[in-house]
């Protein structure tokens, strides 16, 4: 570490910043999966609560504000690379401990810029990508590449019925950031009257052309709705959208896929990975127009394919298991 980097964020670890990274060097038995308290209700809660399901070991869900509260287990997964931060400038018995991070998406602030990610992920056991993009922009940054593992995360099966698509609506299903690309949405909505768009999500009302969006005779808004709603709004959608220009995931595109949505993607996340264009979707580029996206939702309307039979090996219970492995090794 030179001296910008200590001055920019390396006096904050100078407890461990000289420390190698032992590890936990027994059989690892009991688990942590930690999240912020404030995402118990969220998308990342009941993916936490799921991997913790599946787990063949002693594992459990922990909610935190502060981090400075971990209970004392052998290993902990911390769903996403911010939590870790936090986490390891309290707790400096981590470095003992066996770590695993999920790096959700690359969105360096002066915070927690790219270098600073780079230190303490380097401290951590294992850092899971859900993309090869994302994987690659944190090796340039110099993260060990043994740190490295590339898993696409998962979805429920079981919790997401597929249906057969007649004419639905075309389905949204984010929270609101500007990454979001919230502009494009609204024009794709305005570019087709013929088409009926419902929005799943929270905090919309703070888009600053929210009044516009949320005026449009042909969108309709649920606002945090329960994790258990979701299957019975999917089902009355029959293609999905997604506009973002950043992603790890995102995470609503197997959920819709499993209900046999048609997906149209910005060329973002795992979204390239999953989607094969014109066979089980399309894609797009991230600085696409409305007037290139609307095309392709009217097309999405004519696909055939069984959407659902291309991602229904993205089970929780395999993604579970080989994060125990990765624990085991």
């Amino acid at each position: 570490m030179n001296l910008l980097e200590y001055l920019a964020f390396g006096w904050k670890y100078h407890h461990i910043l000289w420390k190698k990274t032992p590890g936990f060097s027994g059989k690892v038995t009991t688990l942590n999966y930690v999240v912020h308290e404030n995402t118990k209700d969220w998308i990342l809660g009941a993916k936490a609560r799921r991997l913790s399901r599946y787990s063949n070991k002693k594992s459990e869900v922990f909610y935190s504000a502060t981090f400075d509260d971990l209970n004392t287990v052998d290993a902990y997964f911390f769903l996403h690379p911010n939590l870790f931060i936090r986490a390891l400038r309290k707790n400096a018995w981590l470095l003992e401990k066996k770590c695993i991070v999920m790096f959700t998406h690359p969105e360096f602030k002066n915070r927690f810029s790219a270098l600073h990610r780079r230190f303490v992920l380097n401290k951590a056991h294992k850092v899971i990508f859900l993309n090869k993009e994302h994987a690659r922009l944190m090796l340039d940054s110099g993260l060990d590449k043994s740190k490295v593992e590339i898993m696409h995360l998962a979805s429920d099966g079981d919790m997401f019925q597929p249906h057969d698509r007649a004419n639905g609506k075309v389905c949204m299903s984010m929270a609101y950031y500007p990454r979001k690309n919230p502009d494009l949405l609204l024009e794709v909505v305005q570019g087709m009257p013929h088409r009926n768009f419902l929005l799943i999500g929270k905090g919309w009302e703070a888009y600053p052309a929210w009044s516009t969006l949320s005026s449009l005779p042909n969108f309709e808004y649920v606002a945090s709705p329960e994790y258990e709603e979701y299957p019975a709004l999917y089902a009355a959608c029959d293609v999905f959208l997604s506009t973002s220009k950043l992603e790890g995931g995102p995470v609503p595109l197997l959920e819709t896929m499993l209900s046999n949505l048609v997906p149209v993607a910005s060329e973002t996340g795992y979204c390239t990975d999953i989607i094969r264009h014109g066979k089980n979707g399309f894609l797009f580029p991230v600085d696409a127009d409305a007037s290139s996206v609307i095309p392709l939702i009217d097309k999405a309307y004519g696909i055939t394919a069984n959407v659902r039979e291309s991602v229904q090996d993205f089970t929780w219970q395999k993604y579970s298991n080989k994060i125990d492995e990765l624990f085991d090794n």
